[in-house]
């Protein structure tokens, strides 16, 4: 039993320490992240301008996070390992991978919902809109939509939009989990079935929906990954 002097300093020592720092929102990392439903590659302009911007095309992939540094209200966060699939635009086949790396900044859950996400990205093989080289891609300062540790931030390659590329993130932990809501459950199964009858659900990524896509699925969700 404690004597009353041990105690004592064990209750000095908890005020001088304070409460440990808050566990990041989304992970020490490194933790790949998965694209997901609402995932999206867009081109042409936007905001103001007077060109069309071209319809919503599906983009899966991955993103690796990894903890940088703990703030007072905000963590940081390094983006490595970008790598994300463009496999249709304007119904026909595109093929494009963009990848690159950058910076996750997010206010600490539940106390602040700010985040910004900065990506330098490339794109291979080029469009007449994106060449080879290096593309900044900027959500600016915002709030978040959803609670940690699903991303979903819209990025884009110039503020003005005239013309630009714009990318929507919305990613989790899970790779299975296919309505991005940052767990694996029934739903995901009862989505990703209906978007596989539907003929978007190239959950394997090979620019087709087959039945080898539902085996894949399923390894995945019956394994919680």
């Amino acid at each position: 039993m404690l004597d009353a002097l041990t105690a004592f300093s064990y209750v000095a020592a908890a005020c001088c320490l304070g409460p440990p720092p808050p566990y990041p929102n989304y992970g020490v990392g490194p933790t790949t992240y998965h694209l997901h439903r609402g995932s999206t590659y867009q081109s042409g302009c936007y905001g103001d301008c007077a060109c069309a911007l071209s319809a919503a095309e599906s983009m899966r992939g991955t993103l690796v996070v990894r903890l940088q540094n703990i703030g007072n209200a905000t963590d940081f966060y390094g983006i490595e390992s970008v790598n994300f699939v463009v496999p249709r635009f304007g119904g026909q086949p595109f093929n494009r991978t963009i990848t690159g790396s950058g910076d996750f900044l997010a206010g600490q859950f539940p106390f602040a919902d700010h985040q910004n996400m900065q990506l330098q990205l490339s794109i291979a093989p080029a469009t007449p809109l994106w060449s080879n080289a290096p593309m900044t891609f900027d959500s600016e300062f915002g709030s978040r939509t959803i609670d940690p540790p699903v991303i979903d931030i819209l990025l884009q390659s110039d503020p003005v939009g005239c013309p630009g590329v714009r990318l929507h993130l919305r990613a989790s932990w899970f790779r299975s989990d296919w309505n991005g809501d940052g767990a694996v459950s029934m739903q995901d199964l009862f989505d990703f079935l209906a978007d596989y009858f539907a003929g978007n659900g190239d959950y394997a990524l090979s620019g087709t929906t087959s039945v080898q896509d539902v085996f894949a699925f399923l390894d995945d969700w019956f394994g919680q990954e």
